[in-house]
């Protein structure tokens, strides 16, 4: 799966019409259920990139929408959670849980 979306949101300041815009693209979707899944997602805002990982719902518009549960993750802080995924990755299977 590779998407990558460009959108553009127009925002208020000052009573002028500021353009922003943001990047997003999207690296996997994990399904939790027929109406639940978390994507991630690498996302730049206001010109900082992020790794995005958020459980988004299918609205009554069959439209996936985030909810705010989730984490974002600054690229500086990537390796040492990746770390921690792989440890945690390590214990599941010692465990026998995976």
């Amino acid at each position: 799966m590779d998407h990558l979306v460009l959108l553009k949101m127009n925002s208020k300041k000052n009573g002028d019409k500021k353009e922003k815009s943001f990047m997003e693209k999207i690296i996997g979707e994990i399904e939790r259920t027929e109406t639940e899944k978390i994507i991630v997602q690498v996302k730049e805002f206001r010109g900082r990139t992020y790794v995005d990982f958020r459980i988004h719902y299918l609205a009554d518009e069959d439209e996936w929408r985030p909810t705010q549960k989730g984490i974002t993750v600054a690229p500086a802080l990537w390796e040492e959670f990746k770390k921690h995924v792989e440890a945690t990755n390590d214990h599941l299977n010692t465990e026998g849980l995976i």
